[in-house]
């Protein structure tokens, strides 16, 4: 494997050990949108939902 699939590889056991599972939602890197990990939704952060507002799933 060359650095950057390294670093891929890395990232997502990292991310695996810090997610909440499949269902969980993320924020884009310098942006201040949150992306719902079921529906693609994207939904402002200075909203501060619980839930996504067209799945209807929480955090």
């Amino acid at each position: 494997m060359n650095r950057k699939d390294e670093a891929k590889h890395s990232a997502r056991l990292r991310a695996s050990r810090t997610h909440q599972g499949p269902n969980h939602w993320h924020v884009e890197r310098r942006s201040n949108i949150i992306i719902c990990g079921n529906c693609e939704a994207k939904i402002p952060v200075w909203k501060n939902p619980q839930y996504c507002p067209e799945c209807e799933e929480g955090k």
